[in-house]
């Protein structure tokens, strides 16, 4: 892949000098255009590159970003927000314009679309050039300082466990499972691991993130997922090669829950898989007799608890869907960028969203997410 810097308008001028004056000094000299070919069709190459990069230039130059000539339809597809709550949402994020490294000038809401066009999909710098008006370099600084200023901001909304926020919301959230059949009267979530898959490193990390039991290259993350759809709580990166319980015990889970889900006198508790622990804030499903029979509550109750479960994967996947870019492992490489921030940055945007329409597992429990303002602690 050839950079966008090789064809910079001053390279090219200073390429065109040379065969000009080769074919300067040559017809002086006597000699014909058959003598002189190569001389020729190097300078008409020369001079038809810096005729395109010219004429790029000039488009990107003249084009601005205005957010208005967007429908509602190119708007979802682009920035996966309506153009009415792009501006609300750059506004409660408190996104800073511009940049303070290389003075850069961007109002907030331009730099938010900059972060989520580049989350939502895998394209090029170079192709979204025209769209935002601005040369590659200072979409890339835009779109990795503006990252930085939300993780830096909002980190705490999504890594470190929301008390306030589950007092308010732990008794809905353990009657939506109960009403879904899931056979828990207390139950406010659930509890997993998901792997981001990466290109495969070098700098010896390849042994590190490599996953036995996915057979790839990966990042590992836990999250808690409620039934109104939110990544409720996000612990990682960590490399790809670590057991659940391994990550479950460096968050500090046992700790975080015992405190975080005695509410009121009533004991709440997040279910996992057959990997976890069994804990009074921690429920699991029975596991098999030794001759591999189980009674029957029991098979059922496991059963249904199955059923309700599988909605944390949906989470993942529609993170992954809205955000196709954290798809493309090719371009997530973890000693060439941010990988583990880009994560946490797009399932936070991915909350945001969830506050402002929903998702699978919330119409799936029926359960109303919470406002933007209550989820961002504004209220």
């Amino acid at each position: 892949m050839v950079a966008i810097a090789d064809y910079s308008v001053r390279r090219l001028q200073r390429s065109r000098r040379h065969p000009r004056r080769e074919l300067l000094v040559r017809l002086h000299g006597g000699e014909d255009l058959v003598e002189m070919g190569e001389v020729v069709l190097r300078f008409l190459r020369v001079r038809r590159d810096l005729s395109r990069s010219v004429s790029r230039s000039r488009a990107v130059v003249c084009s601005t970003f205005n957010l208005n000539i967007f429908s509602t339809e190119q708007s979802l597809s682009l920035f996966r927000f309506k153009p009415a709550d792009l501006g609300r949402a750059a506004h409660l994020l408190e996104v800073e314009g511009g940049s303070s490294r290389r003075r850069y000038c961007a109002p907030a809401v331009e730099s938010l679309c900059v972060v989520l066009r580049r989350l939502s999909s895998p394209a090029r710098w170079w192709d979204l050039e025209p769209l935002f008006g601005r040369s590659s370099s200072s979409l890339s600084e835009i779109f990795y300082e503006t990252m930085e200023r939300l993780d830096e901001r909002w980190r705490d909304a999504l890594c470190t466990w929301r008390g306030d926020l589950m007092v308010q919301r732990a008794p809905t959230y353990a009657q939506c499972v109960l009403d879904k059949g899931g056979g828990l009267d207390n139950c406010v979530g659930f509890i997993d691991g998901t792997g981001l898959f990466v290109a495969r490193p070098g700098g010896g990390l390849q042994r590190s993130v490599y996953s036995g039991h996915k057979r790839t290259h990966m990042l590992k993350f836990q999250t808690v997922t409620t039934p109104d759809g939110l990544l409720f709580h996000l612990f990682g990166p960590m490399e790809g090669r670590r057991h659940d319980i391994t990550m479950y015990r460096e968050a500090g889970m046992d700790d975080i829950l015992e405190a975080g889900l005695s509410i009121d006198g009533v004991q709440y508790c997040l279910y996992g898989d057959k990997a976890d622990l069994l804990r009074p804030w921690m429920q699991v499903a029975f596991p098999e007799l030794v001759d591999g029979e189980q009674d029957a509550d029991e098979e059922e109750q496991n059963t249904n608890m199955a059923a309700v479960r599988v909605s944390v994967e949906w989470g993942y996947k529609e993170v992954k869907q809205v955000f196709t870019s954290l798809d493309y492992k090719r371009k997530l490489k973890v000693r060439e960028g941010p990988v583990g921030l880009m994560y946490r940055c797009a399932v936070f945007l991915w909350n945001v969203r969830v506050c402002f329409y929903g998702s699978q597992t919330a119409s799936f429990f029926s359960c109303e997410p919470p406002t933007v303002e209550a989820y961002l602690a504004l209220e």
